[in-house]
């Protein structure tokens, strides 16, 4: 092992990563989210750095004030509707990417409303599509 090298490289990433020490702005927090955003494009080869940086990103998510509104509309959610909102964000689909696994739009809204929930056969089709497991589906 290399402890000189490993040093001299912990040093350096100190130097560059100003959020190190927490995210504390705006701007600050989109620099980590756009590194973030090429670090998961090769996630295996990058996941220490990954498990670095989620939990700050994270933190400032939970604490800074532009997050609360959303934060509480999460808490009030329940999973399966929490997981289908991720879905359609993290991908960028719309609720008429869902009639295969939902149905029609009105229902897709209806669940991500909160005014209907998803069904064992909505749940299993989309834990297939995208590959997650049923249990992210509901509350623990």
């Amino acid at each position: 092992m290399d402890t000189e090298k490993l040093i001299r490289l912990s040093q350096e990433l100190q130097e560059m990563m100003p959020f190190r020490k927490g995210i504390h702005t705006p701007a600050q927090y989109d620099d980590a989210i756009a590194l973030m955003d090429n670090l998961v494009d090769d996630a295996e080869g990058n996941d220490l750095f990954i498990g670095y940086l989620f939990p700050i990103i994270e933190q400032y998510e939970d604490e800074a004030p532009q997050f609360a509104e959303f934060n509480k509309e999460i808490e009030e959610m329940d999973a399966g509707q929490t997981v289908l909102r991720i879905l359609i964000d993290h991908h960028k689909l719309s609720n008429a990417d869902f009639v295969d696994e939902i149905g029609d739009e009105g229902m897709v809204s209806l669940i991500t409303d909160g005014k209907q929930p998803l069904t064992v056969k909505h749940i299993a089709a989309l834990s297939k599509r995208f590959g997650i497991s049923p249990a992210s589906f509901f509350d623990h």
